[in-house]
């Protein structure tokens, strides 16, 4: 990999506090997919020949002791009416169908961490470190490992699962370390690869976003990777015959650090955001990207756009960027004690974070 690997490794080093993102050594592929989850004290290790397989079509949870919900880091967290669902190290699921007023756990047998969950009416997927993706049709009651022989053929290396995201439609789509990027239009039975970018692209993808407004999507990455789909253009119109790379029309930024995530908001602009807390807005009708300026540098993992249309952005030291005026300003206040990765706001207001403290009531918000 050489000259290569070595570039692109101190980004993704410095993310390793904050984000479950894997690490790039110069021999990778020859490490055993190992993967390092960082914390603000010491590390979680999950390595995927730690673990015992499980036959293919058998149920993959079984209940275990109760695990506290801030005995463990969770980090993403998905709200449907009175149900929470959040997903963390070690493969631990937490599920309420309260409002948060009672939790139950579960922990995935596999043991390897879940760091990206995607919630609909009829379906649940998560997805993780060593290639694992489960799914629920319940509602997060049970869950099922997927055994597709497509997961196991497009991602023999077992890399890591960075996001998922359940689209309008029902598709499932995955984007992963080294630029893995899989689609399955039959809620999870079969999967096919799409290349992205350019042949062969190996950097890491962390976040696709649909967005409904202008019906098109965004796809961002390390290094400064972040495509846009036109407007009124499906991701998988972008598809050519054969097996030529799908193309995302590359935007132009001034910045070449990695995005983490992005949001569109009420009023129709796109936030994106990442290390260093860099947040770029597009306007509407789009326009060239701005940045826009952040009193504190922390790097802003995770968004959520409130009920009353304000807009959050999570990030390090438990820092939360609000802005009520669609992004163009935020104020910095601190939730949390340590890093936050993900929230959601139920039917009734309050929100929920998730973080490396565990599962917490934004108590700052929730008035």
């Amino acid at each position: 990999m050489g000259k290569l690997s070595n570039r692109r490794t101190a980004s993704t080093r410095y993310a390793l506090n904050s984000r479950l993102i894997p690490s790039r050594p110069t021999h990778a592929k020859a490490m055993g997919r190992r993967f390092f989850l960082g914390r603000t004290a010491g590390l979680i290790w999950a390595a995927s020949g730690l673990t015992t397989p499980i036959a293919a079509g058998a149920a993959v949870f079984k209940e275990s002791r109760p695990i506290g919900i801030q005995k463990a880091a969770f980090f993403d967290i998905a709200c449907q009416g009175a149900l929470l669902l959040a997903v963390g190290e070690r493969g631990v699921i937490a599920r309420s169908t309260d409002a948060g007023e009672s939790w139950t756990t579960q922990r995935l047998s596999l043991g390897r961490s879940l760091t990206s969950l995607s919630v609909t009416d009829r379906l649940c997927i998560a997805a993780g470190h060593g290639g694992l993706v489960a799914r629920s049709t319940d509602q997060g009651a049970s869950w099922q490992v997927l055994q597709s022989p497509d997961l196991q053929q497009l991602n023999p290396g077992k890399d890591a699962w960075l996001s998922v995201r359940v689209d309008s439609r029902g598709r499932i789509f995955l984007t992963g370390a080294f630029g893995k990027f899989l689609v399955s239009q039959d809620q999870g039975e079969t999967f096919k690869r799409l290349e992205v970018f350019e042949e062969g692209f190996d950097w890491h993808l962390y976040h696709l976003l649909e967005d409904r407004f202008h019906k098109a999507w965004i796809l961002m990455g390390e290094s400064g990777h972040l495509g846009e789909t036109p407007s009124s253009t499906d991701i998988l119109d972008l598809v050519k015959p054969g097996d030529a790379p799908l193309v995302f029309p590359a935007s132009t930024m001034p910045y070449k650090g990695s995005f983490f995530g992005g949001l569109v908001t009420p009023m129709g602009s796109r936030l994106v955001y990442g290390m260093r807390g860099r947040i770029f807005r597009q306007s509407s009708p789009l326009a060239a990207w701005q940045e826009v300026s952040v009193s504190d540098p922390y790097s802003w993992m995770a968004s959520l756009v409130l009920k009353d249309g304000k807009i959050m952005l999570l990030g390090e030291q438990g820092r939360a960027a609000l802005s009520d005026d669609d992004g163009r300003r935020f104020t910095v206040q601190r939730l949390a004690t340590s890093t936050l990765s993900a929230a959601c706001q139920l039917e009734n207001g309050n929100v929920w974070l998730a973080g490396l403290d565990g599962l917490q009531p934004a108590l700052g918000l929730n008035r």
